[in-house]
Protein backbone atom coordinates (compact mmCIF):
# COMPACT_ATOMS: atom_id res chain seq x y z
CA UNK A 1 0.00 0.00 0.00
CA UNK A 2 3.15 2.11 -0.42
CA UNK A 3 3.67 4.41 -2.57
CA UNK A 4 5.48 7.98 -3.04
CA UNK A 5 3.77 11.11 -3.30
CA UNK A 6 0.30 10.91 -4.55
CA UNK A 7 0.38 13.87 -6.99
CA UNK A 8 -3.47 13.29 -8.32
CA UNK A 9 -4.21 14.35 -4.11
CA UNK A 10 -2.07 17.28 -4.99
CA UNK A 11 -3.82 18.39 -8.49
CA UNK A 12 -6.90 18.05 -7.77
CA UNK A 13 -9.13 21.36 -8.04
CA UNK A 14 -5.91 23.15 -8.92
CA UNK A 15 -6.48 26.93 -9.00
CA UNK A 16 -3.74 29.90 -9.08
CA UNK A 17 -1.67 29.28 -6.27
CA UNK A 18 -2.53 33.58 -5.31
CA UNK A 19 -3.73 35.65 -2.71
CA UNK A 20 -6.61 37.77 -4.02
CA UNK A 21 -7.09 41.15 -2.05
CA UNK A 22 -10.79 42.28 -2.59
CA UNK A 23 -9.25 45.98 -2.39
CA UNK A 24 -10.85 48.84 0.34
CA UNK A 25 -8.15 51.41 0.32
CA UNK A 26 -6.46 49.25 3.37
CA UNK A 27 -3.15 49.99 3.93
CA UNK A 28 -0.96 47.54 2.86
CA UNK A 29 -0.70 45.25 6.03
CA UNK A 30 -4.02 45.53 7.54
CA UNK A 31 -5.71 42.73 7.95
CA UNK A 32 -8.60 40.99 5.65
CA UNK A 33 -11.48 39.80 8.22
CA UNK A 34 -12.93 36.47 7.96
CA UNK A 35 -16.59 36.75 4.91
CA UNK A 36 -18.65 34.99 7.12
CA UNK A 37 -21.32 35.79 5.18
CA UNK A 38 -19.96 33.69 2.21
CA UNK A 39 -19.59 30.35 4.44
CA UNK A 40 -23.63 29.17 4.56
CA UNK A 41 -23.40 25.68 5.50
CA UNK A 42 -24.62 25.14 9.02
CA UNK A 43 -22.56 23.08 11.43
CA UNK A 44 -22.67 19.28 11.04
CA UNK A 45 -24.64 17.32 13.33
CA UNK A 46 -23.52 13.73 11.89
CA UNK A 47 -22.57 11.58 15.00
CA UNK A 48 -18.92 11.89 14.90
CA UNK A 49 -18.92 15.74 14.79
CA UNK A 50 -21.60 15.27 17.56
CA UNK A 51 -18.82 13.47 19.68
CA UNK A 52 -16.18 16.20 18.45
CA UNK A 53 -18.45 18.79 20.02
CA UNK A 54 -19.19 17.55 23.30
CA UNK A 55 -15.79 17.16 24.10
CA UNK A 56 -15.52 20.45 22.94
CA UNK A 57 -18.16 21.88 25.16
CA UNK A 58 -16.77 20.16 28.06
CA UNK A 59 -13.55 21.68 27.78
CA UNK A 60 -14.88 25.06 27.05
CA UNK A 61 -16.58 24.02 30.65
CA UNK A 62 -13.76 23.35 32.51
CA UNK A 63 -12.10 26.41 31.05
CA UNK A 64 -14.63 28.75 31.95
CA UNK A 65 -15.75 26.97 35.42
CA UNK A 66 -12.66 26.00 36.82
CA UNK A 67 -9.65 26.96 34.74
CA UNK A 68 -10.13 30.77 33.99
CA UNK A 69 -11.54 31.64 37.65
CA UNK A 70 -9.61 28.84 40.26
CA UNK A 71 -6.64 27.04 38.53
CA UNK A 72 -5.43 30.75 36.97
CA UNK A 73 -7.18 32.66 39.16
CA UNK A 74 -7.95 35.13 36.53
CA UNK A 75 -10.83 36.48 37.54
CA UNK A 76 -9.48 38.11 40.47
CA UNK A 77 -7.23 40.47 38.26
CA UNK A 78 -8.68 43.04 37.59
CA UNK A 79 -6.80 45.37 34.78
CA UNK A 80 -7.58 45.44 30.97
CA UNK A 81 -4.64 42.88 30.21
CA UNK A 82 -4.20 39.87 32.19
CA UNK A 83 -0.69 39.10 33.60
CA UNK A 84 0.42 35.44 32.36
CA UNK A 85 2.87 35.74 35.56
CA UNK A 86 5.85 35.35 32.42
CA UNK A 87 6.56 34.76 29.07
CA UNK A 88 7.59 31.06 29.34
CA UNK A 89 5.43 28.05 27.37
CA UNK A 90 3.87 27.19 30.77
CA UNK A 91 2.98 30.99 31.07
CA UNK A 92 1.17 31.75 27.70
CA UNK A 93 0.73 28.23 25.86
CA UNK A 94 -1.86 27.21 28.02
CA UNK A 95 -4.04 30.51 27.84
CA UNK A 96 -3.74 30.26 23.78
CA UNK A 97 -5.08 26.72 23.77
CA UNK A 98 -8.38 28.13 25.41
CA UNK A 99 -8.68 31.12 23.64
CA UNK A 100 -8.72 28.81 20.52
CA UNK A 101 -10.81 26.49 21.64
CA UNK A 102 -13.36 29.41 23.19
CA UNK A 103 -13.17 31.13 19.89
CA UNK A 104 -14.29 28.13 17.59
CA UNK A 105 -16.74 26.77 19.92
CA UNK A 106 -18.80 30.52 20.00
CA UNK A 107 -17.94 31.60 16.47
CA UNK A 108 -18.83 27.87 14.82
CA UNK A 109 -22.09 27.16 16.86
CA UNK A 110 -20.53 24.36 18.93
CA UNK A 111 -20.89 26.75 22.29
CA UNK A 112 -23.77 25.14 24.55
CA UNK A 113 -24.63 27.39 27.51
CA UNK A 114 -26.77 24.42 29.16
CA UNK A 115 -24.19 22.68 29.66
CA UNK A 116 -21.33 25.37 30.77
CA UNK A 117 -24.12 27.02 32.32
CA UNK A 118 -22.17 30.13 31.37
CA UNK A 119 -23.63 32.53 29.26
CA UNK A 120 -22.50 33.11 25.15
CA UNK A 121 -22.03 37.06 26.61
CA UNK A 122 -20.04 36.14 29.54
CA UNK A 123 -18.21 33.38 27.37
CA UNK A 124 -17.24 35.89 24.70
CA UNK A 125 -15.92 38.44 27.24
CA UNK A 126 -13.62 35.82 28.42
CA UNK A 127 -12.47 34.82 25.36
CA UNK A 128 -12.03 38.40 24.56
CA UNK A 129 -10.03 39.13 27.43
CA UNK A 130 -7.24 35.73 26.78
CA UNK A 131 -7.14 37.21 23.29
CA UNK A 132 -6.25 40.57 23.69
CA UNK A 133 -4.27 39.93 26.69
CA UNK A 134 -2.05 37.45 24.73
CA UNK A 135 -1.46 40.01 22.11
CA UNK A 136 -1.05 42.90 24.20
CA UNK A 137 1.76 41.10 26.28
CA UNK A 138 3.75 39.92 23.33
CA UNK A 139 6.85 41.47 22.81
CA UNK A 140 5.23 43.02 19.28
CA UNK A 141 3.18 45.39 21.70
CA UNK A 142 4.57 45.55 25.47
CA UNK A 143 8.44 45.78 26.08
CA UNK A 144 9.79 42.36 27.63
CA UNK A 145 6.53 40.51 26.48
CA UNK A 146 6.45 36.85 25.31
CA UNK A 147 7.56 35.45 22.03
CA UNK A 148 11.54 35.17 19.83
CA UNK A 149 10.78 31.73 21.71
CA UNK A 150 11.71 28.80 19.68
CA UNK A 151 8.02 27.54 20.70
CA UNK A 152 6.42 31.01 20.26
CA UNK A 153 5.44 30.63 16.65
CA UNK A 154 3.06 27.90 17.96
CA UNK A 155 1.31 30.15 20.74
CA UNK A 156 0.72 33.13 18.79
CA UNK A 157 -0.67 31.22 15.82
CA UNK A 158 -3.12 29.26 18.31
CA UNK A 159 -3.72 33.31 19.80
CA UNK A 160 -3.63 34.69 16.38
CA UNK A 161 -6.06 32.53 15.05
CA UNK A 162 -8.37 32.64 17.73
CA UNK A 163 -8.13 36.63 17.37
CA UNK A 164 -8.98 36.57 13.73
CA UNK A 165 -11.72 34.24 14.40
CA UNK A 166 -13.41 36.60 17.10
CA UNK A 167 -12.15 39.62 14.90
CA UNK A 168 -15.54 41.58 15.05
CA UNK A 169 -15.91 41.19 18.60
CA UNK A 170 -12.57 42.66 19.30
CA UNK A 171 -11.90 46.42 19.89
CA UNK A 172 -9.65 48.48 17.16
CA UNK A 173 -6.93 48.76 19.54
CA UNK A 174 -7.14 45.00 20.22
CA UNK A 175 -7.62 44.23 16.95
CA UNK A 176 -3.93 46.13 16.18
CA UNK A 177 -2.47 44.19 18.96
CA UNK A 178 -3.27 40.92 17.27
CA UNK A 179 -2.20 42.04 14.15
CA UNK A 180 1.07 42.98 15.11
CA UNK A 181 1.62 39.56 17.72
CA UNK A 182 1.02 37.49 14.49
CA UNK A 183 3.46 40.18 11.98
CA UNK A 184 6.39 40.50 14.14
CA UNK A 185 6.08 36.26 14.70
CA UNK A 186 5.97 35.91 10.82
CA UNK A 187 8.83 37.88 10.57
CA UNK A 188 11.09 35.83 12.55
CA UNK A 189 10.82 33.83 9.83
CA UNK A 190 11.85 35.84 6.48
CA UNK A 191 16.01 34.91 6.23
CA UNK A 192 15.26 31.46 8.37
CA UNK A 193 17.44 28.39 7.85
CA UNK A 194 15.44 25.37 7.98
CA UNK A 195 16.91 22.68 10.17
CA UNK A 196 16.73 18.87 9.29
CA UNK A 197 17.10 16.01 11.60
CA UNK A 198 19.04 14.28 8.34
CA UNK A 199 21.30 16.63 5.67
CA UNK A 200 20.78 16.10 2.50
CA UNK A 201 23.40 13.03 2.01
CA UNK A 202 21.41 11.45 5.07
CA UNK A 203 23.81 11.86 8.06
CA UNK A 204 21.78 12.31 11.15
CA UNK A 205 22.89 16.29 12.25
CA UNK A 206 20.22 16.47 15.24
CA UNK A 207 20.28 13.66 16.93
CA UNK A 208 17.19 11.93 18.49
CA UNK A 209 15.15 14.74 17.61
CA UNK A 210 13.43 15.69 14.45
CA UNK A 211 12.43 19.20 13.45
CA UNK A 212 9.24 17.99 11.97
CA UNK A 213 7.01 19.17 14.70
CA UNK A 214 8.78 22.49 14.92
CA UNK A 215 8.82 22.88 11.33
CA UNK A 216 5.04 22.16 10.79
CA UNK A 217 4.23 24.78 13.86
CA UNK A 218 6.94 27.61 12.98
CA UNK A 219 4.42 27.01 9.21
CA UNK A 220 1.26 27.73 10.94
CA UNK A 221 2.23 31.19 12.12
CA UNK A 222 3.33 31.66 8.07
CA UNK A 223 -0.30 30.13 7.50
CA UNK A 224 -1.66 32.51 9.58
CA UNK A 225 0.07 35.64 8.47
CA UNK A 226 -0.77 35.00 4.71
CA UNK A 227 -4.34 34.28 5.37
CA UNK A 228 -5.31 37.35 7.11
CA UNK A 229 -2.66 39.88 5.57
CA UNK A 230 -2.81 38.85 2.21
CA UNK A 231 -1.83 42.06 1.07
CA UNK A 232 1.78 42.78 2.97
CA UNK A 233 4.51 43.93 1.38
CA UNK A 234 6.09 40.21 2.95
CA UNK A 235 3.14 38.07 2.32
CA UNK A 236 5.60 36.66 -0.81
CA UNK A 237 8.31 35.86 1.19
CA UNK A 238 6.11 34.31 4.18
CA UNK A 239 4.49 32.33 1.45
CA UNK A 240 7.32 31.07 -0.36
CA UNK A 241 8.81 29.93 3.65
CA UNK A 242 5.76 28.32 4.80
CA UNK A 243 5.76 26.00 1.42
CA UNK A 244 9.40 25.61 2.64
CA UNK A 245 8.65 24.30 6.14
CA UNK A 246 5.46 22.33 5.32
CA UNK A 247 7.62 20.40 2.69
CA UNK A 248 10.63 20.19 5.16
CA UNK A 249 8.40 18.66 8.12
CA UNK A 250 7.76 15.57 6.67
CA UNK A 251 10.31 15.45 4.43
CA UNK A 252 12.09 11.58 3.57
CA UNK A 253 15.58 10.48 2.74
CA UNK A 254 14.86 9.99 -0.48
CA UNK A 255 13.28 13.27 -1.29
CA UNK A 256 15.89 14.77 -1.31
CA UNK A 257 16.46 13.56 -4.72
CA UNK A 258 12.41 13.91 -5.81
CA UNK A 259 11.55 15.85 -8.95
CA UNK A 260 8.24 16.17 -8.56
CA UNK A 261 6.96 19.77 -9.06
CA UNK A 262 5.03 20.79 -5.74
CA UNK A 263 4.18 25.20 -5.76
CA UNK A 264 6.48 26.02 -8.57
CA UNK A 265 9.68 23.82 -7.79
CA UNK A 266 10.64 20.00 -7.55
CA UNK A 267 10.53 18.81 -4.03
CA UNK A 268 14.34 18.21 -4.57
CA UNK A 269 14.83 22.10 -4.69
CA UNK A 270 12.55 23.10 -1.98
CA UNK A 271 14.26 20.86 0.48
CA UNK A 272 17.62 20.11 2.20
CA UNK A 273 17.24 17.32 4.65
CA UNK A 274 14.79 15.12 6.22
CA UNK A 275 12.41 15.21 9.44
CA UNK A 276 11.01 11.62 9.14
CA UNK A 277 12.33 8.14 8.27
CA UNK A 278 11.77 6.43 4.76
CA UNK A 279 9.14 4.18 6.38
CA UNK A 280 6.99 6.95 7.63
CA UNK A 281 7.87 6.52 11.50
CA UNK A 282 9.76 9.76 13.01
CA UNK A 283 12.37 9.93 16.07
CA UNK A 284 11.57 12.97 18.96
CA UNK A 285 12.96 12.29 22.20
CA UNK A 286 15.36 9.42 21.16
CA UNK A 287 12.30 7.17 20.43
CA UNK A 288 10.19 6.57 17.13
CA UNK A 289 7.06 8.91 18.82
CA UNK A 290 3.51 8.47 17.07
CA UNK A 291 2.62 11.81 18.98
CA UNK A 292 5.09 13.35 17.23
CA UNK A 293 3.63 11.67 14.06
CA UNK A 294 0.29 13.23 14.64
CA UNK A 295 1.67 16.67 14.01
CA UNK A 296 0.80 15.93 11.14
CA UNK A 297 -2.05 18.17 12.23
CA UNK A 298 -0.19 21.25 12.14
CA UNK A 299 0.76 20.88 8.52
CA UNK A 300 -3.17 20.33 7.50
CA UNK A 301 -3.94 23.59 9.77
CA UNK A 302 -3.15 25.64 6.42
CA UNK A 303 -6.56 24.16 4.80
CA UNK A 304 -8.37 25.95 7.48
CA UNK A 305 -6.83 28.74 7.55
CA UNK A 306 -6.89 28.99 3.74
CA UNK A 307 -10.42 27.70 3.34
CA UNK A 308 -11.12 30.27 5.96
CA UNK A 309 -9.34 33.26 3.72
CA UNK A 310 -11.25 32.21 0.34
CA UNK A 311 -8.22 30.91 -0.99
CA UNK A 312 -6.66 28.12 -2.23
CA UNK A 313 -4.49 25.75 -0.11
CA UNK A 314 -0.89 24.97 -1.38
CA UNK A 315 -0.41 20.81 -1.85
CA UNK A 316 2.80 21.41 -0.15
CA UNK A 317 0.45 21.35 3.37
CA UNK A 318 -0.50 17.43 2.44
CA UNK A 319 2.82 16.62 1.28
CA UNK A 320 3.99 12.51 2.70
CA UNK A 321 0.93 13.15 5.33
CA UNK A 322 -1.15 10.25 3.33
CA UNK A 323 2.36 8.59 4.12
CA UNK A 324 2.45 9.04 7.52
CA UNK A 325 -1.30 8.20 8.42
CA UNK A 326 -1.03 4.94 6.65
CA UNK A 327 2.22 4.43 8.60
CA UNK A 328 0.06 4.80 11.71
CA UNK A 329 -2.01 2.27 10.40
CA UNK A 330 -0.23 -0.24 8.49
CA UNK A 331 3.28 -0.48 9.85
CA UNK A 332 4.04 -3.52 11.72
CA UNK A 333 6.42 -3.86 14.21
CA UNK A 334 8.12 -6.61 15.88
CA UNK A 335 8.62 -7.26 18.95
CA UNK A 336 11.99 -7.87 20.15
CA UNK A 337 13.56 -6.07 17.27
CA UNK A 338 16.03 -2.67 17.74
CA UNK A 339 15.58 0.20 15.92
CA UNK A 340 18.14 3.13 16.62
CA UNK A 341 17.84 4.93 18.37
CA UNK A 342 15.50 3.94 20.77
CA UNK A 343 16.04 0.61 21.19
CA UNK A 344 14.39 -2.48 21.41
CA UNK A 345 10.83 -2.36 20.08
CA UNK A 346 8.64 -3.58 23.15
CA UNK A 347 6.02 -5.81 23.15
CA UNK A 348 3.55 -6.87 21.92
CA UNK A 349 4.72 -5.32 18.53
CA UNK A 350 2.19 -4.75 15.93
CA UNK A 351 0.60 -1.33 14.54
CA UNK A 352 0.29 1.96 16.32
CA UNK A 353 -3.11 1.78 15.78
CA UNK A 354 -4.64 -1.19 17.24
CA UNK A 355 -7.30 -2.69 15.04
CA UNK A 356 -10.92 -2.81 17.13
CA UNK A 357 -10.37 -0.39 19.76
CA UNK A 358 -8.99 3.24 21.08
CA UNK A 359 -5.77 2.20 22.31
CA UNK A 360 -2.33 3.27 20.65
CA UNK A 361 0.79 1.14 20.50
CA UNK A 362 4.40 3.32 21.13
CA UNK A 363 6.78 0.70 19.95
CA UNK A 364 9.45 1.91 22.08
CA UNK A 365 7.65 3.21 24.72
CA UNK A 366 6.18 7.25 25.74
CA UNK A 367 7.67 9.79 28.24
CA UNK A 368 4.18 11.48 28.07
CA UNK A 369 2.06 8.88 28.96
CA UNK A 370 -0.27 6.79 27.32
CA UNK A 371 -3.64 8.85 27.96
CA UNK A 372 -3.04 11.18 24.90
CA UNK A 373 -6.35 10.40 22.34
CA UNK A 374 -7.46 13.91 21.23
CA UNK A 375 -4.79 14.64 18.90
CA UNK A 376 -5.15 11.08 17.53
CA UNK A 377 -8.95 11.60 17.20
CA UNK A 378 -7.75 15.01 15.55
CA UNK A 379 -5.81 13.68 13.23
CA UNK A 380 -8.19 11.29 12.21
CA UNK A 381 -11.09 14.17 11.26
CA UNK A 382 -8.42 16.06 9.64
CA UNK A 383 -7.54 12.64 7.46
CA UNK A 384 -10.87 12.21 6.55
CA UNK A 385 -11.61 15.94 5.13
CA UNK A 386 -8.89 16.48 3.32
CA UNK A 387 -8.37 13.01 1.92
CA UNK A 388 -4.89 11.83 3.16
CA UNK A 389 -5.83 8.64 4.77
CA UNK A 390 -6.05 7.02 1.37
CA UNK A 391 -3.00 4.94 1.67
CA UNK A 392 -4.36 3.23 4.95
CA UNK A 393 -5.95 0.20 5.34
CA UNK A 394 -8.77 1.60 7.77
CA UNK A 395 -9.55 5.01 6.64
CA UNK A 396 -10.09 7.86 9.29
CA UNK A 397 -13.85 7.46 9.74
CA UNK A 398 -13.10 4.20 10.57
CA UNK A 399 -10.41 5.66 13.34
CA UNK A 400 -11.95 8.75 14.65
CA UNK A 401 -15.05 7.45 16.75
CA UNK A 402 -12.43 4.96 18.49
CA UNK A 403 -10.26 7.79 19.61
CA UNK A 404 -12.62 10.64 20.50
CA UNK A 405 -15.05 8.42 22.28
CA UNK A 406 -12.19 7.78 24.64
CA UNK A 407 -11.77 11.40 25.10
CA UNK A 408 -15.37 12.17 25.56
CA UNK A 409 -15.50 8.47 28.27
CA UNK A 410 -12.52 10.38 30.30
CA UNK A 411 -14.52 13.53 30.37
CA UNK A 412 -17.70 11.98 31.70
CA UNK A 413 -15.77 10.90 34.62
CA UNK A 414 -15.97 14.14 35.99
CA UNK A 415 -18.95 16.87 36.24
CA UNK A 416 -16.76 19.73 35.71
CA UNK A 417 -15.42 18.58 31.86
CA UNK A 418 -12.15 17.78 32.30
CA UNK A 419 -10.07 15.11 31.00
CA UNK A 420 -7.24 13.67 32.76
CA UNK A 421 -7.28 12.27 36.39
CA UNK A 422 -3.02 13.19 36.64
CA UNK A 423 0.33 12.99 35.41
CA UNK A 424 -0.54 8.91 35.33
CA UNK A 425 -2.40 9.49 32.31
CA UNK A 426 -0.36 12.51 30.72
CA UNK A 427 2.45 14.21 32.14
CA UNK A 428 2.61 17.43 30.52
CA UNK A 429 1.41 19.91 32.36
CA UNK A 430 -1.18 21.90 30.09
CA UNK A 431 -3.04 18.71 29.33
CA UNK A 432 -6.28 20.02 29.65
CA UNK A 433 -5.39 23.53 27.65
CA UNK A 434 -4.04 21.10 24.93
CA UNK A 435 -7.50 18.56 24.69
CA UNK A 436 -9.40 21.94 24.34
CA UNK A 437 -7.42 23.59 21.98
CA UNK A 438 -7.23 19.85 19.56
CA UNK A 439 -11.36 19.44 20.31
CA UNK A 440 -11.33 23.30 19.10
CA UNK A 441 -9.26 22.71 15.78
CA UNK A 442 -11.14 19.16 15.36
CA UNK A 443 -14.59 20.87 15.42
CA UNK A 444 -12.97 23.25 13.22
CA UNK A 445 -12.35 21.14 10.23
CA UNK A 446 -15.86 19.67 10.84
CA UNK A 447 -17.18 22.78 10.15
CA UNK A 448 -14.59 23.76 7.42
CA UNK A 449 -15.57 20.49 5.38
CA UNK A 450 -19.29 20.98 5.84
CA UNK A 451 -18.72 24.18 3.91
CA UNK A 452 -17.58 22.69 0.54
CA UNK A 453 -15.49 25.05 -0.19
CA UNK A 454 -11.34 23.90 0.65
CA UNK A 455 -9.55 23.43 -2.59
CA UNK A 456 -5.26 22.38 -3.34
CA UNK A 457 -3.69 24.27 -5.86
CA UNK A 458 -0.08 23.07 -6.82
CA UNK A 459 0.86 26.34 -8.65
CA UNK A 460 4.06 28.68 -7.46
CA UNK A 461 3.15 31.53 -4.72
CA UNK A 462 2.48 34.82 -5.97
CA UNK A 463 0.47 37.84 -5.13
CA UNK A 464 -2.38 39.53 -7.02
CA UNK A 465 -4.47 42.81 -5.77
CA UNK A 466 -8.11 42.32 -7.23
CA UNK A 467 -9.90 45.85 -7.45
CA UNK A 468 -14.01 44.73 -7.33
CA UNK A 469 -16.45 47.63 -9.08
CA UNK A 470 -17.92 47.84 -5.47
CA UNK A 471 -14.63 48.36 -3.50
CA UNK A 472 -13.43 51.73 -1.76
CA UNK A 473 -10.73 51.94 -4.38
CA UNK A 474 -12.97 52.33 -7.05
CA UNK A 475 -14.26 56.16 -8.40
CA UNK A 476 -16.68 56.30 -11.01
CA UNK A 477 -19.10 59.24 -12.52
CA UNK A 478 -22.57 59.17 -12.00
CA UNK A 479 -24.62 57.36 -14.77
CA UNK A 480 -23.00 54.05 -14.65
CA UNK A 481 -25.78 50.87 -13.87
CA UNK A 482 -25.17 48.42 -11.66
CA UNK A 483 -26.07 45.04 -13.04
CA UNK A 484 -25.68 41.28 -12.39
CA UNK A 485 -27.83 39.55 -14.83
CA UNK A 486 -24.46 37.70 -15.60
CA UNK A 487 -22.97 35.01 -13.46
CA UNK A 488 -19.73 35.68 -14.79
CA UNK A 489 -18.86 38.52 -12.50
CA UNK A 490 -16.16 39.34 -9.48
CA UNK A 491 -18.14 40.37 -6.72
CA UNK A 492 -22.10 40.81 -6.47
CA UNK A 493 -22.59 42.85 -9.48
CA UNK A 494 -20.77 44.55 -12.28
CA UNK A 495 -21.14 48.37 -14.10
CA UNK A 496 -22.42 48.86 -17.69
CA UNK A 497 -23.15 52.05 -19.43
CA UNK A 498 -26.34 51.41 -20.82
CA UNK A 499 -25.07 52.18 -24.50
CA UNK A 500 -25.92 55.15 -23.79
CA UNK A 501 -24.17 58.51 -22.37
CA UNK A 502 -20.85 57.58 -24.62
CA UNK A 503 -18.09 59.53 -23.76
CA UNK A 504 -19.47 60.51 -20.43
CA UNK A 505 -18.81 57.53 -18.01
CA UNK A 506 -15.45 56.50 -16.76
CA UNK A 507 -14.46 54.26 -13.42
CA UNK A 508 -11.26 54.30 -12.31
CA UNK A 509 -10.16 51.26 -10.17
CA UNK A 510 -6.59 52.19 -7.72
CA UNK A 511 -5.04 49.78 -5.95
CA UNK A 512 -2.83 50.20 -2.54
CA UNK A 513 0.31 48.17 -3.80
CA UNK A 514 2.06 46.59 -1.30
CA UNK A 515 5.63 47.15 -2.95
CA UNK A 516 7.14 49.15 -5.73
CA UNK A 517 7.86 46.52 -8.52
CA UNK A 518 6.48 45.37 -11.91
CA UNK A 519 2.92 43.72 -12.22
CA UNK A 520 0.90 42.63 -14.91
CA UNK A 521 -2.70 44.03 -15.42
CA UNK A 522 -5.88 42.01 -16.00
CA UNK A 523 -9.32 43.19 -16.40
CA UNK A 524 -12.22 41.06 -15.75
CA UNK A 525 -16.03 41.70 -18.12
CA UNK A 526 -18.41 39.29 -19.20
CA UNK A 527 -19.05 38.96 -23.08
CA UNK A 528 -21.95 39.25 -25.65
CA UNK A 529 -23.00 40.31 -29.32
CA UNK A 530 -24.12 43.67 -28.02
CA UNK A 531 -21.02 44.58 -25.85
CA UNK A 532 -18.29 47.58 -27.56
CA UNK A 533 -15.23 46.06 -29.50
CA UNK A 534 -12.93 48.80 -28.64
CA UNK A 535 -13.24 49.38 -24.61
CA UNK A 536 -10.60 51.85 -24.19
CA UNK A 537 -8.39 51.45 -20.53
CA UNK A 538 -6.05 53.97 -19.70
CA UNK A 539 -2.81 52.35 -17.16
CA UNK A 540 -1.39 54.92 -15.29
CA UNK A 541 1.94 53.52 -14.04
CA UNK A 542 5.44 54.97 -12.46
CA UNK A 543 6.55 56.02 -15.68
CA UNK A 544 3.49 57.45 -17.00
CA UNK A 545 0.14 56.57 -18.52
CA UNK A 546 -0.99 53.97 -21.43
CA UNK A 547 -3.68 52.85 -23.45
CA UNK A 548 -5.08 49.81 -24.37
CA UNK A 549 -8.26 48.94 -26.36
CA UNK A 550 -10.09 45.70 -25.37
CA UNK A 551 -13.11 43.60 -27.24
CA UNK A 552 -15.64 43.00 -24.56
CA UNK A 553 -17.67 41.07 -26.99
CA UNK A 554 -15.05 38.21 -26.69
CA UNK A 555 -12.95 36.14 -23.94
CA UNK A 556 -15.57 37.19 -21.60
CA UNK A 557 -15.62 35.58 -17.67
CA UNK A 558 -11.32 35.60 -18.07
CA UNK A 559 -8.70 37.66 -17.33
CA UNK A 560 -7.90 39.44 -19.99
CA UNK A 561 -4.19 40.87 -20.04
CA UNK A 562 -4.00 44.62 -20.66
CA UNK A 563 0.13 44.38 -20.41
CA UNK A 564 2.99 44.67 -17.99
CA UNK A 565 4.32 47.80 -16.19
CA UNK A 566 6.24 49.41 -13.26
CA UNK A 567 4.19 50.57 -10.03
CA UNK A 568 5.33 52.46 -6.99
CA UNK A 569 3.77 51.23 -3.67
CA UNK A 570 0.54 52.79 -2.26
CA UNK A 571 -2.15 54.33 -4.37
CA UNK A 572 -0.61 56.16 -7.14
CA UNK A 573 -1.22 53.92 -9.89
CA UNK A 574 -4.47 53.43 -11.49
CA UNK A 575 -6.75 51.57 -13.90
CA UNK A 576 -9.80 53.78 -15.84
CA UNK A 577 -12.14 52.50 -18.12
CA UNK A 578 -13.91 54.78 -20.35
CA UNK A 579 -16.99 54.23 -22.55
CA UNK A 580 -15.62 57.41 -24.63
CA UNK A 581 -15.59 56.20 -28.38
CA UNK A 582 -17.44 53.23 -28.41
CA UNK A 583 -20.64 51.53 -29.35
CA UNK A 584 -22.29 48.93 -27.76
CA UNK A 585 -22.37 48.58 -24.33
CA UNK A 586 -19.23 48.55 -21.93
CA UNK A 587 -18.48 46.52 -19.01
CA UNK A 588 -16.81 47.83 -15.68
CA UNK A 589 -16.49 44.63 -13.38
CA UNK A 590 -12.90 44.31 -11.94
CA UNK A 591 -9.09 44.62 -12.30
CA UNK A 592 -6.27 43.04 -11.12
CA UNK A 593 -2.81 43.64 -10.52
CA UNK A 594 -0.21 40.09 -10.15
CA UNK A 595 3.06 41.12 -8.74
CA UNK A 596 6.21 39.54 -10.99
Amino acid sequence: MRKAWLSSLCLMLILSFVVSVKEVGAAANEVTPIAWSTFTAAAPTDADTARIRSILVNSNKYALTEWYPTVKNYDAQTGTYLSFGGTAEDNIRPSASEAIALAASLKLGAYDAAVTGVSVSSATAIANKLISSLAYQHAANTSGGWGNHWQSALWASLAGTAGWLMWDDLSVTDREYVRKMVEYEANRFNTYTVPYYRNASGTIVIAGDSKGEENSWNAMILQLATSMMPNHPNYLTWMNKNVELMLSAFARPSDVTNNTIINGKSVATWIKGSNINEDGTMVNHNIIHPDYMATAIQNGNAALLYTLAGKATPSAALFNLDIVYDTMVDLNFTAGTNIPPGGTVAAPGGTIFVDGGSDIYYPQGNDWGIGRRMNFAHLDAQARALGYDTLASQKGAYWEPYHAQKVLDMQTRYTDGHTYSGNSEDTYGGREEWVAQHAGRAFLTKWISAQNKYTLTNEAPSMEIIVDNSDGGVTKSSGWLSSSTSSLRIGSDYLQDGNTNKGALNATFTPVLPVTGTYSVYVYYNAAANRANNVPFTITHASGTASVGVNQQINGGTWVQLGTYTFNSGSTGSVTISNTGTSGYVIADAVKFVKQ
